[in-house]
């Protein structure tokens, strides 16, 4: 075979398994197997650095970042409404 052929196959099964790996990650987490990896907020820093300046003249988009950088919820649960 030729080397292009063998490379874009080889890409081919390096995309193919990494997709894979996805999957069983998923599957693993959802079988209970293995526990999610906990997200930490992007902002964390950044939001820090405004806690202070936070009062009840700020913008209500700041006030909102605080309040769920200090209460974020779970994100696998939802709401029911009935």
């Amino acid at each position: 075979m030729e080397f292009s052929i063998l490379k874009q196959k080889y890409e081919a099964l390096i995309q193919e398994n990494q997709v894979l790996k996805s999957e069983n990650k998923k599957l693993r987490i959802q079988l209970g197997l293995i526990e999610p990896k906990k997200e930490t907020p992007k902002t964390t820093t950044h939001i820090a650095n405004q806690i202070t300046s936070v009062n009840k003249n700020s913008q209500s988009s700041l006030k909102i970042k605080l309040f769920l950088s200090l209460f974020k919820g779970r994100t696998d649960v939802s709401v029911m409404q009935g």
